[in-house]
């Protein structure tokens, strides 16, 4: 079920930037319900909470899943398309 509620505190924790590689970045930028997710000059795409750690893009395959590592920090942002893991750090 897409379009449920993070706790903000949750979002917070997600927003900043991510490497796929040193030229391609993206920002992720918390709000209340949703994480938009900015990628260079293009319109902003929001993900849409289905848990605290699993987000989708309405209408697109695949999810965004924030990993942690194991003292709990934000470690990446995997992308999941068609079973194929594109992590972003």
């Amino acid at each position: 079920m897409a379009g449920g509620q993070a706790e903000r505190r949750v979002l917070d924790e997600y927003a900043g930037s991510y490497l796929l590689t040193p030229a391609i970045e993206l920002r992720i930028v918390a709000s209340d319900s949703s994480l938009p997710l900015v990628r260079g000059s293009r319109p902003a795409e929001r993900l849409y909470a289905i848990d605290d750690r699993i987000f989708d893009r309405h209408g697109v395959r695949g999810f965004w899943l924030f990993e942690r590592d194991a003292a709990g920090a934000v470690a990446r942002l995997v992308n999941w398309r068609d079973n194929q893991p594109v992590a972003w750090r």
